[in-house]
């Protein structure tokens, strides 16, 4: 084997490893990264950024972005003077389970359930739909419905 082609070989296999080594960078975020995102994004109060975090096949996805689909008692989710902390307990396939505190941690704790879609490798995991209950989390939020 020439000079040459070692050099070819060995920058194939440095390629190879960092491409691998790289996986999850190039997949997008986790399940429980994106809900983390999703609760910084709620507490900053940026619907643009609120967005970002939900599949673009949600049903509402284009109103997502607007302040006033945020507010107004809209949804569970109206951040007007609200401070949320979501917990993830559980992830099963593309669904996660956790609990929810809201109003500064004075409200809640309210049971909440993500159905979550991978949408690629750049995107990761989405909120596709989100269900929310005091015992359990089977009542889907009105507005976030596929």
């Amino acid at each position: 084997m020439n000079k040459k082609m070692k050099i070819v070989l060995l920058a194939g296999i440095v390629l190879a490893v960092l491409v691998l080594g790289s996986c999850s960078l190039i997949a997008g975020m986790s399940i429980e990264t994106r809900i983390t995102q999703f609760q910084t994004d709620l507490n900053a109060k940026n619907a643009d950024s609120i967005q970002d975090n939900f599949s673009s096949g949600c049903a509402v996805f284009k109103s997502l972005n607007t302040e006033a689909y945020w507010t107004g008692g809209n949804s569970i989710f109206d951040f007007g003077n609200v401070t949320f902390a979501i917990s993830v307990d559980s992830v099963s396939g593309s669904n996660a389970y956790g609990s929810m505190m809201y109003n500064s941690g004075k409200s809640g704790p309210l049971k909440v359930h993500f159905e979550m879609v991978n949408d690629g490798i750049l995107g990761g995991w989405k909120i596709l739909k989100i269900w929310t209950g005091e015992s359990d989390a089977t009542q889907q939020i009105k507005v976030l419905v596929h």
